[in-house]
């Protein structure tokens, strides 16, 4: 006697194939039928000592009881990553799956961007867990020695973020991991020390320069405001030809800091360089336009020049500067423009 039993056949849209555990005398020989529905098979049994005296029924087993090999095989051959990262924060026995996803990606951008899914930073593979931030910290750290020095930048900024808000019961190891999260944002921005003023790892850079520059300024994270340090930051910054931070340690340079007066003749020559710079780059910045043109217009440690204030002016009025659009009005009509 022979009896027929149905095998589920795995699918890409199934998201776990029921499996049957045959009987161990069984000897069984795949036949298909045309009859069959699309993406089943019938099993007959034949030549069997003892044939089952009923039909062996589907068994609909769960996922975590699988065993280890075919649960990794099911769920990377159909899953994305964040479906996989996913499930490995949903109980212990998923867990080494996140390992699977951090093994099968060599590329420092993807581990990059499956770490900031492990923190919660990101949607990129849909997942918003914190259940992964030792794990996700750990890859970050293996990355912080990347040959590819954008992702390097990215995930010492990354870390330094993660070790400036972190809080401990002992505040002595909270200023610690904060300290250390000055020292990463000031690695970030050396790793951009001599890439092209145009290029995303430039601009990476000098936002970590600028963001230790806030943070002494402000006090932010529990650090001690040091106006000498910010003003230090923003020089480095303006080292790397950033217009915004030419600007910024201009004005700095122009009031003073700290015990050191202010000198309108040395902050006058970085606000000429951020000017050079947004014409060679076609760019257009209010504060410095403004600021070129109130020096030359007021005589601020320069001979006057009214028409060299209106052409600042002008460009000024073009990017949408408000004073400067009004200064403008004022000089051309003493000047009878």
């Amino acid at each position: 006697m022979t009896k027929s039993i149905v095998l589920m056949m795995l699918t890409p849209s199934d998201a776990i194939s029921p499996l049957i555990s045959l009987p161990p005398f069984a000897t069984p020989s795949l036949t298909l039928s045309r009859n069959v529905p699309r993406g089943r098979s019938t099993c007959s049994y034949k030549n069997c000592s003892s044939p089952p005296a009923t039909q062996i029924k589907p068994t609909t087993v769960s996922i975590v009881n699988l065993p280890a090999e075919l649960r990794i095989l099911a769920l990377t051959q159909y899953a994305s990553f964040g479906t996989i990262l996913k499930l490995s924060c949903t109980c212990k026995a998923l867990k080494p799956l996140s390992n699977v996803v951090i093994e099968q990606n060599k590329d420092p951008s993807t581990l990059y961007a499956i770490s900031l899914s492990m923190l919660g930073l990101t949607s990129s593979y849909t997942l918003e867990v914190l259940f992964h931030q030792r794990r996700a910290i750990s890859l970050l750290n293996t990355l912080t020695t990347s040959s590819d020095l954008f992702v390097k930048c990215s995930t010492l900024k990354t870390l330094a973020k993660v070790h400036l808000s972190s809080v401990s019961c002992d505040p002595d190891a909270t200023h610690a991991s904060r300290l250390h999260g000055l020292t990463l944002l000031s690695s970030a921005f050396y790793c951009g020390s001599s890439s092209p003023p145009s290029s995303p790892l430039h601009s990476l850079s000098v936002q970590s320069g600028r963001l230790i520059s806030q943070i002494y300024e402000e006090g932010s994270h529990s650090i001690p405001v040091s106006f000498e340090k910010s003003s230090e930051w923003m020089r480095r910054c303006a080292e790397y030809d950033h217009v915004e931070s030419l600007c910024d340690y201009a004005l700095t340079v122009e009031m003073g800091v700290g015990d050191i007066d202010g000198d309108e003749a040395e902050a006058f020559k970085y606000y000429e360089k951020a000017g050079k710079i947004c014409l060679e780059r076609n760019e257009v910045h209010e504060e410095t336009f403004e600021a070129l043109g109130d020096y030359y217009e007021n005589g601020r440690s320069i001979p006057t020049n009214l028409t060299k204030a209106v052409e600042w002016y002008r460009r000024g009025e073009g990017g949408g500067c408000r004073r400067g659009r009004e200064r403008l009005k004022d000089i051309e009509r003493i000047m009878g423009y």
